[in-house]
């Protein structure tokens, strides 16, 4: 490890330190500018993991300084904490890229390298929406891979763009996919098969990357929009018995000083879900509220859904507030699954219903001139 990371490391530290000290009362402009200043810094330095939470950090400080409701003093916390950690493991660490070169780039959050991989056939299973006011919209997508080494894997695509005033993430689903061929708009994924060549691969991270190779090509299976019974059949491998969900919990979830209060386990396919009822947790401008479903399902072990109450999730919760009562049970859902306080939780990503997949979280988008899309957007 360089001495120049390691010295700005213990200054990270130490300041971290000192603003926690000090608390929030005695935050002012200059806080921003220091916390700018290691930013860069360790931007130079490729220490991304470190520069990515001072990055949130200097986001939840200027938040608070314009007294803006988005403030989150959870968040604050968290990225606080994770600075400090971090930024100490640098510091105590000499020696650690030599002889644990792992460890050290995990510490830097160093980027792994995608393989190429030939040949990709894909349904997307699920879409999670991302809305950062002022920020970011777009989604994430999550399909199952039917061919190759990533087989009965799910695989998820970013399509993320800068926020712009008015337009809403559905509206990006009008842009034209990515190295498509022929041309089509992305929300064709959404109801058909794609095949893809030459398409970057993470299977660390299971991320596929469609934007980024100049060389891909991403073919739309037009005859594929009937056809989801074996995409649906494959999720079988994301449905547990009690046995088998906690056994996968022990066996497999290793918890560390980095993790969020909620972590992710696994993708669970979920049968025969009722919606009992539902109600509201935590109270505006101090958490972020959650909306929490009560429901049974067909195995015996308790699972609830709970979706934090945001302008992302507005549409899903909506969607599943209309599911209460309903005499017909959902016949699957996909989710994530989500341990939090030693209770599993669910984050719905897609619903099965008479063979076919629907997205709960996607709304009809008032955004329809595509040329403007196009000149406000552009996917590289």
């Amino acid at each position: 490890m360089s001495l120049q990371l390691g010295n700005v490391a213990v200054q990270v530290k130490d300041y971290i330190e000192s603003l926690a000290y000090s608390g929030l009362n005695f935050v002012s402009k200059e806080n921003i500018k220091n916390i700018e200043f290691f930013l860069q810094s360790t931007s130079q330095l490729k220490a991304y993991r470190l520069a990515a939470s001072l990055r949130y950090l200097h986001i939840e400080l200027k938040r608070f300084l314009e007294n803006r409701d988005a403030f989150n003093i959870e968040r604050y916390v968290f990225f606080l904490s994770n600075c400090w950690l971090l930024s100490r493991a640098f510091s105590l660490q000499e020696g650690l890229m030599d002889e644990k070169p792992i460890i050290f780039d995990r510490l830097m959050g160093t980027p792994l390298e995608a393989e190429i991989k030939s040949k990709l056939i894909l349904k997307v299973v699920g879409t999670e929406k991302i809305h950062l006011e002022g920020s970011i919209v777009g989604f994430v997508f999550y399909f199952l891979s039917l061919f190759g080494k990533t087989r009965g894997k799910i695989l998820k695509w970013h399509l993320m763009l800068p926020y712009k005033s008015g337009v809403t993430a559905e509206a990006l689903l009008h842009l034209d996919l990515p190295n498509s061929v022929p041309t089509c708009p992305v929300s064709s994924i959404l109801l058909k098969y794609i095949e893809g060549d030459q398409i970057p691969c993470n299977e660390k991270d299971d991320l596929i990357f469609l934007e980024k190779n100049p060389e891909s090509k991403i073919y739309i299976d037009e005859e594929s929009s009937e056809d989801t019974h074996v995409s649906i059949s494959k999720l079988d491998k994301f449905y547990y018995n009690s046995k088998e969900i906690y056994q996968k919990i022990v066996k497999d979830h290793e918890i560390t000083p980095f993790d969020l209060p909620a972590s992710f386990i696994d993708y669970l396919y979920v049968k025969e879900v009722n919606i009992i009822e539902f109600h509201k947790e935590g109270q505006e401008g101090d958490i972020t509220p959650m909306i929490v479903f009560e429901l049974t399902h067909k195995e015996d072990y308790p699972l609830i859904i709970r979706i934090p109450e945001k302008k992302g999730n507005l549409k899903l919760i909506e969607e599943f507030k209309n599911y209460k009562g309903r005499k017909k049970p959902i016949e699957g859902i996909f989710c994530k699954l989500i341990l939090e306080n030693g209770q599993l939780n669910l984050y719905p990503l897609g619903i099965v219903s008479d063979n076919q997949f629907s997205y709960p979280n996607l709304s009809k988008s008032a955004v329809s001139n595509r040329e403007l899309l196009k000149s406000v957007y552009k996917i590289k």
